[in-house]
């Protein structure tokens, strides 16, 4: 190498180092261009390593681990083909495991495993992923459409065979299953319907119109009406046993009502709207 060579570099450099970014990947693309096999070969060995780095040989197990959780499963499979320790890491790391279960379905704070080996998730997924794939090559469902609902469909509940449905054309329907098909047998003239409920004998109702109501569905009688909500009922749950109702709102509370005399009976506040309650109650034996 040159003086006059090492002088002319030292001062492309300079000037290089003085360009915007946007000019300095233009500059490195026309140099590239112009680059010959030598060139290029060296190129690629001063990159190669960085390029090839296994962040795996460099990272702690609990970072790869948190990394690999939001990995798509199709992909992290593709992966464990890459050489024997992604194999090994992929198949121990039970956090992808465990979002891959709930990703098809799986309710995993309710999963409880007598073997708490790592394999144990693994395993779960495989067996959820067979039995959709032979779902989704098997004709096991009949599709039905129910015809009658003038507006949209809010609100669905099915009790044994009995299907209710809310619209917001302010109707309830029963819909009767007889020999694999549905037939409406009742029509409920409502109110604009954001959930419901229902069993042998009654039909709860949650309305838009901030109220609810309890219905006897075989003769579309209203047995009760429960006011004190400001803002649409988006939810409901009841018990007959304890004459209880409990209904969720969008101005943010909770009101638990008597069912047969439709009187508060206690309100709960929250930060947010209530979009689902689920009553609770504690046997004392």
């Amino acid at each position: 190498m040159t003086d006059s060579f090492k002088v002319w570099l030292q001062t492309v450099c300079k000037d290089f180092s003085e360009l915007k970014n946007e000019e300095k990947t233009i500059c490195l693309k026309e140099l590239i261009e112009l680059c010959g096999p030598s060139q290029l070969f060296s190129l690629w060995h001063q990159f190669s390593p960085v390029l090839h780095c296994d962040f795996l040989q460099y990272l702690p197990l609990e970072i790869v681990y948190k990394i690999l959780r939001y990995v798509q499963i199709e992909h992290a499979l593709q992966c464990r083909l890459v050489s024997r320790k992604w194999n090994q890491v992929i198949c121990r790391c039970i956090p992808l495991w465990k979002s891959a279960c709930s990703d098809v379905g799986v309710n995993v704070d309710n999963v409880l495993f007598k073997n708490k080996h790592y394999s144990a998730w693994r395993k779960l997924y495989l067996q959820c992923r067979t039995k959709l794939k032979a779902v989704s090559n098997t004709c096991c469902y009949v599709e039905t459409k129910l015809a009658g609902h003038t507006l949209p469909v809010r609100a669905v509940k099915y009790y044994q065979t009995l299907l209710a449905t809310g619209s917001d054309d302010r109707t309830v329907r029963i819909w009767r299953k007889i020999n694999d098909q549905f037939h409406c047998n009742h029509v409920l003239q409502t109110h604009s319907c954001a959930a419901l409920k229902c069993d042998a004998n009654i039909i709860l109702t949650a309305s838009f119109d901030t109220s609810a109501a309890a219905w006897n569905w075989q003769s579309g009688q209203l047995i009760q009406r429960f006011k004190g909500h400001t803002g649409a009922v988006y939810c409901l749950d009841y018990d007959l046993d304890q004459d209880l109702l409990v209904t969720g709102s969008t101005d943010k509370t909770v009101k638990i009502w008597k069912l047969s005399s439709g009187s508060l009976l206690k309100t709960l506040r929250h930060d947010e709207w209530i979009l689902e309650v689920i009553m609770y109650l504690r046997c004392n034996k």
